[in-house]
Order: structure tokens, then C-alpha cells, then sequence
């Protein structure tokens, strides 16, 4: 049985758009790759501070939830980014 794929939610789907347009671009240019992690580290900081409710081992569990989340996904993408070169 394959796993049901949700539709992306609006906000989902503008981020993804934004990225594919932005990453062609950022991965010829250091300086515009380094702002677009630090906007995206920016924008989960502020979302992670705000579920977690001003309790810092809430907040604690969900960015550990986050990082191990990204882990896994980076581990996927090297695969894209091999291919894809770094040029």
C-alpha cells in the first residue's frame, strides 16, 4: 500500500516555488546562497520560538525534531545536489 501524498498548503507551495527559482541562481553565487540559508535559518527560528511558547525545552524538543528532520532530508538531497554538480 503507497502512503497518501497531502496537496501542499499554499504556504507550502509559494516556499517550494521561491526556492526553485532562488537555487538555480544561489548555487553560482556564495554570497547569495549564504543569505538565502541564513533568511530560511531566520524564518524557522521565529516559527520554532513561537510553537514552542516561550518554554525553552519545548522550544528545545521541536528544534531537535527539526535538525534530525533536515539531517534526513540533506542525507536524500546529496544525492540531487552529486548529480546536479556544483557549478
Amino acid at each position: 500500500m503507497s502512503e497518501k501524498i497531502e496537496p501542499l498548503t499554499a504556504f507550502e507551495e509559494s516556499l517550494v516555488k521561491l526556492c526553485a527559482v532562488e537555487i538555480p541562481h544561489a548555487r553560482r553565487d556564495p554570497e547569495r546562497l549564504a543569505a538565502m540559508i541564513e533568511r530560511l535559518a531566520d524564518s524557522l527560528a521565529l516559527t520554532l520560538a513561537i510553537a514552542g511558547g516561550g518554554d525553552m525545552e519545548r522550544t528545545n524538543r521541536l528544534y531537535s525534531g527539526a535538525e534530525s528532520y533536515m539531517l534526513g532530508m540533506i542525507t536524500d538531497y546529496q544525492r540531487v545536489a552529486k548529480r546536479a554538480g556544483n557549478t
